[in-house]
């Protein structure tokens, strides 16, 4: 497990904005709070199968055509909310989802989380 706390206060957005466009798929974040934010990372390969363990500030994620062509194109992500909220919206569906719900997207679409 990588910590965002181990870095300056200035570098940890970007710090995790890499992390996942370099580990996981390329995508765009913003957040409100830049300087209070904090992040944990965990990756593990499994062959063809990768998992993250990813937990953050709350943010917003971007993926465009630009991104999706840069890669990570062709896969399905699925992921489990362990904790707060979030809004996915991909192919004119939305969906809110909680703690416990169960998300599943394509990552050859264009999407905003």
């Amino acid at each position: 497990m990588v910590s965002a706390s181990e870095l300056p206060v200035g570098e940890r957005f970007d710090w995790f904005s890499d992390t996942l466009s370099r580990e996981v798929v390329p995508t765009a974040l913003s957040t409100e709070r830049p300087a209070e934010f904090q992040a944990e990372a965990a990756l593990l390969e499994l062959g063809e199968l990768r998992l993250a363990r990813l937990e953050f500030s709350p943010l917003s994620s971007r993926r465009t055509p630009a991104l999706i062509r840069r890669g990570g194109a062709g896969q399905y992500q699925l992921g489990l909310m362990r904790g707060g909220r979030a809004f996915l919206a991909q192919q004119r569906n939305e969906c809110r989802v909680g703690a416990g719900d169960i998300l599943l997207w394509d990552t050859s679409r264009t999407s905003d989380v």
